[in-house]
């Protein structure tokens, strides 16, 4: 079964009236993303939200300000593409996707041997837990127009690096692989 990983499709990235939001290119891309979950529910694929979620005293705000606490707004998927009944969430506590969270567990419960990589940041989040799929002997497909960074460069950036270790493609590419 294919995996579609959506990372850190959180309000808090997403949306204008929240400090950590991404800019212009995640609000480009909600769209495309939403139309790609859409046709691969139907193909079968096992979409699987990756949500981030911190604590108060995290580490991580010594560098960034507190974001993804429990209670607040920000923590939940953007509107426009709400996981639906059949989807999976798994709860992540760090910028790897994979790294404290049971996201291996839930894909090798699924048989999953290929990941589509989907979400915010291309260059940090959605990069991160490439490479860990990869590590963990996932086939990896980053789908480029269904992830967003602050800026094109930084999207590049991680695209070429990414391409030893990942299939990128388009959504209309990585449709025809399912």
């Amino acid at each position: 079964m294919d995996g579609i990983l959506v990372i850190e499709m959180q309000k808090e990235f997403c949306y204008e009236n929240f400090p950590l939001f991404q800019g212009e290119m995640v609000k480009q891309m909600i769209p495309v993303l939403k139309e790609f979950l859409n046709i691969a529910r139907q193909k079968d694929a096992a979409v699987i939200y990756c949500n981030m979620r911190y604590q108060r005293k995290d580490y991580l705000f010594k560098k960034f300000k507190p974001h993804c606490l429990p209670g607040t707004p920000g923590i939940e998927v953007v509107d426009e593409i709400k996981p639906k009944e059949e989807d999976y969430e798994v709860t992540i506590y760090a910028m790897d996707a994979f790294l404290d969270s049971t996201l291996e567990r839930v894909l090798r419960s699924l048989e999953t041997k290929r990941v589509f990589i989907t979400g915010q940041t291309t260059d940090v989040g959605c990069l991160l837990t490439s490479m860990a799929a990869f590590q963990r002997g996932f086939e990896v497909v980053f789908v480029s127009d269904c992830c967003a960074s602050r800026s094109w460069e930084k999207h590049q950036m991680a695209l070429n690096y990414l391409t030893p270790f990942a299939k990128i493609l388009k959504a209309e590419q990585a449709i025809k692989m399912m």
